[in-house]
Formats: C-alpha cells, sequence, structure tokens
C-alpha cells in the first residue's frame, strides 16, 4: 500500500515538500521539509523541518488500488501491477512504468526522511507508450530518489480523476469526474477548481492528491505544489524551483480527489485483460488452417466480460473467416479463446500477419499484453511463385518451356532458364517405355499425373485406350530416401492391342 501526502494550508504550505516514509515498525509518517524563500536562480534552498497542514491518503492493495514502492536505485520494494507490467530505472532520476494502460491517470510522490531524499520533487509524463516518473532535487538536478506512484484506470470508481493544463484547461480521466463535472477558474495568482456545484465534493468532504504532468513542458518537473481551501473550491499554487519568490507559475497538472468517506472495500476490482496467440501459426493449404488468440482477464470470474478488439494486417473476412470485433469471457472463466479460421485464395501474397489488439472499455484496464500476432503463410504453389516473383502458375517466365507449376513439382527455378529438368526416357521395347522426371517433395499441394499418347495429339491417362491400345502406367521413386527432389520413374506397359512403332509420355501438373 502507498502513504500519498500533498501541502495543504495556503501560503504557509507553499514552499514545502511532504515526502511519506516508514520506520523499522512499519508505521507510516509524512515529513514535511521548508524551502528557504527568495533564493539565487541558481541556489540550492536551505530545508529544515517545519509543521504544516497536509492532505494524507492511504490507498491498500488490498483495496484494488494498483502502484508500487520504488528505491533510489530502481529497486521495486512492493507493487501490485498487473502481469506484464513492469517498472525501469532509465537514467538519473527518470523511472519508467510500462504496461499500463496511457488513458487512466497516474500520480507520483517523493518518499524519503534522511539525506538526499528529504528535499526532492515528482512529476509525470507520458513518452514512448509508457509512464515516466520524474525525480529532482529541489536545486532542480535530476537526482535519484525513492518514490510512490499510484495508478487509477480509466474506470477507476469513487474518485475523480483528471488533469489542468498550464492554460486551465480541464482534462477529465474517469468516468466519475466526467459525470460530475468541474470548473477550472485560473488567474495571476493561482489556478481553482470547482467540482460539480461544490456541494458534494469540496475542501471539507474530500482530499485533493497533486504531481506535475511535465509531459509538454519540463519546466513542470521542478516544481513545488500545494492548495487551499476557497469556499468549495480547491486553489492550487505552483512555484518554480530553486528561486522560491512566491510567483505562480502555471503548469500542467494530474489530481485525482478522493472523499473523505470513501471505502476501499466497495469499489470493484477493474480486471485487466491480455491477448496472447496460443496458436500463432496457420497456412491456407494442409491440415492446420486455424489460428487460435487466448483473451486473458484478472480478478473476479462470477460475471461475463465482454472484451472488444479490432483486427489489422490480413484482412478480416478475405484473408479469414469474419470476425465479429468483440468476444465474452463467461462467468466462471478466466479466460476465452478467439478462433479463426483461415480462407484460402489463388493469390500469390507471401506470408501474411494477423493482429489482433484490444480496445479500451470502461468495464476493463489493458495490460502490456493488449495485442498479439499470428501468421498466415500462403499455399506452398503461391510461395513458390511470390519469392520467385512469377506472375501464375501457369506462366513461362524464364521462356524455357517449363510452366512455372511443372519447375515448382519439379524443383527447378522458375526464374532461370538454365534451371530446368524434364521428362526423360530410359528405356522402350517389348510393350513397355521407362522415363524418369525430378520430384521435390515438398511440392504436396499440386497433382501430377503421368499421360501418353502416339500422336502428340490426343492423351491418355494410365488404364485409357486410344482405340488400338490400352496401357497402364505405374510411377514410384528409384532415388535414395534422402534424396530431394527425388527421381521418380514412370513405366507405361502395353495391356491391350500391338505394341505401337512409337509412344510419347508427359507430365501433366495442376493446381
Amino acid at each position: 500500500a502507498r502513504v500519498v501526502p500533498v501541502c495543504h494550508g495556503g501560503v504557509s504550505s507553499s514552499d514545502k515538500i511532504v515526502s511519506p516514509y516508514s520506520d523499522a515498525s512499519g508505521n507510516a509518517f509524512v515529513n514535511v521539509m521548508d524551502n528557504d524563500n527568495n533564493n539565487l536562480p541558481t541556489a540550492n534552498p536551505g530545508t529544515s523541518e517545519e509543521s504544516a497542514g497536509t492532505a494524507v491518503s492511504y490507498f491498500p492493495f488490498s483495496g484494488g488500488f494498483v502502484g508500487g514502492i520504488v528505491s533510489a536505485n530502481g529497486a521495486v520494494l512492493a507493487h501490485n501491477l498487473p502481469a506484464g507490467a513492469s517498472v525501469s530505472k532509465v537514467g538519473a532520476g527518470l523511472n519508467t512504468v510500462s504496461g499500463l494502460s496511457l488513458s487512466g491517470n497516474l500520480l507520483a510522490f517523493p518518499n524519503g526522511d534522511s539525506g538526499t531524499d528529504i528535499d526532492n520533487v515528482a512529476s509525470v509524463r507520458i513518452s514512448n507508450g509508457k509512464w515516466i516518473i520524474d525525480t529532482r532535487d529541489n536545486g532542480v538536478g535530476s537526482q535519484d530518489n525513492s518514490f510512490s506512484f499510484v495508478y487509477f484506470p480509466e474506470a477507476t470508481p469513487g474518485v475523480y480523476s483528471g488533469g489542468i493544463s498550464s492554460t486551465g484547461t480541464l482534462t477529465t480521466f474517469n468516468g466519475e469526474l466526467a459525470t460530475l463535472g468541474a470548473t477550472v477558474t485560473q488567474t495571476a495568482d493561482h489556478v481553482e477548481i470547482t467540482f460539480g456545484d461544490g456541494t458534494k465534493i469540496n475542501p471539507l468532504t474530500s482530499a485533493l492528491f497533486l504531481t506535475a504532468d511535465s509531459g509538454r513542458d519540463l519546466e513542470a518537473a521542478d516544481n513545488i505544489i500545494s492548495y487551499e481551501a476557497s469556499g468549495n473550491a480547491f486553489r492550487i499554487f505552483t512555484q518554480d524551483l530553486p528561486q522560491l519568490n512566491g510567483t505562480f507559475q502555471p503548469i500542467d497538472l494530474r489530481f485525482v480527489v478522493v472523499p473523505l468517506d470513501l471505502d476501499s472495500s466497495t469499489i470493484p476490482t477493474v480486471p485487466v485483460v491480455s491477448i496472447a496467440a496460443t496458436d500463432a501459426v496457420a497456412g491456407e493449404y494442409g491440415a492446420d488452417q486455424a489460428l487460435a488468440f487466448t483473451v486473458t482477464r484478472s480478478g473476479p470470474t462470477d460475471a461475463p466480460l465482454t472484451v472488444s478488439y479490432g483486427t489489422s494486417g490480413a484482412t478480416n473476412g478475405s484473408d479469414f473467416a469474419t470476425l465479429s470485433g468483440s468476444i465474452e469471457i463467461p462467468a466462471g472463466e478466466a479466460s476465452t479463446v478467439i478462433p479463426v479460421t483461415v480462407l484460402a485464395d489463388d493469390l500469390a501474397e507471401g506470408p501474411e500477419t494477423l493482429v489482433i489488439t484490444l480496445t479500451d472499455a470502461p468495464e476493463y484496464d489493458l495490460a502490456t499484453t493488449a495485442s498479439a500476432s499470428a501468421t498466415i503463410a500462403d499455399r506452398p504453389l503461391q510461395a513458390f511463385l511470390f519469392a520467385n516473383n512469377l506472375t501464375s502458375a501457369d506462366g513461362d517466365d524464364d521462356g524455357d518451356g517449363v510452366k512455372n507449376i511443372v519447375e515448382y513439382y519439379m524443383g527447378t527455378e522458375g526464374d532461370d532458364s538454365s534451371s530446368s529438368a524434364t521428362v526423360t526416357a530410359v528405356s522402350g521395347g517389348d510393350g513397355t517405355f521407362t522415363a524418369r522426371f525430378p520430384h521435390h517433395k515438398a511440392a504436396t499441394d499440386v497433382e501430377a499425373i503421368v499421360e501418353w499418347s502416339t500422336d502428340l495429339i490426343t492423351w491418355h491417362t494410365s488404364g485409357g485406350s486410344n482405340g488400338s491400345q490400352t496401357a497402364t502406367i505405374a510411377t514410384q521413386p528409384v532415388s535414395p530416401p534422402e534424396a530431394d527432389p527425388e527421381t521418380l520413374e514412370a513405366v507405361l506397359t502395353v495391356t491391350g492391342g500391338p505394341a505401337p512403332s512409337g509412344i510419347f509420355l508427359r507430365l501433366k501438373v495442376a493446381p
């Protein structure tokens, strides 16, 4: 769990840094450090402990609140982050939190009671799809510092989550604030926010927690933030370190308002959903023409949960059977499967990637693994055509007189006339005729038939007759088992009629 403090009490609190910490017994304390006023722009303000009004809230893991406590060296001391989320130290005073949806809200606060930990400030920002927590010394420089953070998903009930820009624009980060509404008034000396009409949420009924947002302007990263009551409104004051002279500096802020009567035990845990490709390879030909994506949720399973998703890459309804865009995890189940049936086509398009990405919704939050991909392989013949940049199965791109589909079957290259093979006569006589030809063992998706003719006009298959002769053709491999391409031998036997004066064999290959 995390204890979160913010200075509260007007001018006397406007130059204070508050830091929670725990002693050896595990009890929680809040340290308040006063910063000397009217410093030079390059000065490091002197500090001393001093009492001041402070707003404090306790966010227990058991209440479903998500967050963590991180040491100055980046070690995560405690957390209840969902699967796939993590904290990483990436520089002096800089840590990233990945795997949490960016549509929610995250507040961070410095911890400490001694040494360099007692006079630091913290800000947050979003960069490259991650949350960044920036800790700085009151002399402005980046400095490693222990900190606590709390993450409020967009669906968090009971609290009011939002942001205020340096120009006084309000952004809502959860449904509670969107429903209640708030009014922001900014002057040259402060910014005020009134929630609703001020009767339900005000400084007497609720506590306000604030963190600087340094995403648009790093000037926000070294500010002290405090607030005081102004009737039913919260009056917020921010001033820039290290030259604390009582001048208000507008910055971007993130805030969460916690009603004093909030009972965290009544707040339902927001499920976190993730997706994985549990059968990630299939093809347009063969026994495996199905993919599977498994959607998993955390938390209670007593009710069904509908999860929405989108597809990209391979075309929905063309490369695979149409997917609806939503899937229900049944009551009593922690996961369900999105089955995907691959559809065959006649296009030589190479391997295609199907990406399924979960979309955020108020009923759940997204894990870092909110997207998964799988591969749809071409039919082998089409893969051959695509890999060699050939026009079609019946084309002859290298002009060697052999169709591309036959080159595929024989294991030769369809774009190189020097790479070719034919049906070669081996022997003949006494009513038999033998020929051999190569066969690429992987060419299992086409059908090869040896046909015979006595006039090169009319062709017959095994067992067929030309009116004068009847012949059968038997085909078998005659090369070593490890050979690829293998050599197949076709033996024609005249089973009816006189032996012809001449006979021809040809290889016909079809999809």
